[in-house]
């Protein structure tokens, strides 16, 4: 069972597995709110978490597909243990990073040495030094050795969509769902909401276009720009 994390009435995906297999498995399309650490500087192109509707929320937990539940110790200060597992998960991602420019450092010197060794040679000569007799792998090594340290500042950052500390979670139910799915009003939008997918349509929110909901007939792609993708019909 997929775990959905509600904060402020709001459930949200975090796992790209959930997200997955959500998408592909029950037609739930969501809204991808988060930043794609490879292309931060654009808002053209969201990822991970996904928020939910409270409408998709609760369908999925009447469905047991998923259940809802809230982090109650997310927001607490990490003890001190908790601070040095998380700086040695971080040393360790930078030793390997290090290690694999290194590697792939070694492998592009390798390709090139009968080039660097061409080139000292000449350079030799034009100073006037005629004797000239240079071993390869030396010269590789001194190469290898060059290589500068990796440091931090030089390194990928690890953006974890899943927390490093243990955390205290607690069940809760559909009633906590903001807006109310169990209101007068919300009731209404969803059973509305429950009809129209069981007719197989996918829905979006509508709220870009002044209604509640879009449908289309298939998994819109992208469905996060749907001024993109013209939509099967408006439901108000």
């Amino acid at each position: 069972m997929i775990t959905l994390y509600v904060d402020n009435g709001v459930a949200y995906v975090w796992n790209v597995d959930d997200w997955h297999s959500l998408r592909t498995k029950n037609r739930i399309c969501g809204s991808l709110i988060g930043s794609i650490p490879s292309f931060p500087r654009q808002n053209d192109f969201q990822g991970l978490p996904m928020a939910l509707m409270s409408e998709e929320a609760a369908l999925l937990v009447e469905l047991g597909i998923c259940n809802l539940c809230v982090t109650e110790n997310i927001n607490e200060e990490p003890s001190d243990g908790e601070k040095q597992f998380i700086k040695s998960l971080e040393q360790k991602i930078l030793q390997q990073q290090a290690e694999a420019f290194k590697k792939k450092k070694i492998e592009q010197i390798s390709q090139k040495i009968d080039i660097i060794l061409a080139g000292k040679k000449q350079k030799l000569l034009l100073k006037g030094v005629t004797d000239v007799n240079l071993d390869k792998q030396t010269l590789l090594q001194e190469e290898i050795n060059k290589i500068p340290n990796l440091v931090p500042s030089q390194s990928l950052v690890h953006l974890p969509t899943g927390h490093y500390r243990e955390t205290v979670t607690r069940m809760v139910t559909i009633d906590i769902l903001q807006p109310s799915v169990v209101d007068q009003k919300g009731s209404t939008r969803y059973q509305i909401f429950k009809d129209l997918w069981y007719k197989g349509h996918y829905i979006t929110c509508g709220s870009k276009f002044g209604c509640d909901y879009l449908l289309y007939p298939g998994d819109p792609p992208g469905c996060t720009r749907a001024t993109d993708h013209k939509p099967q019909d408006s439901v108000n």
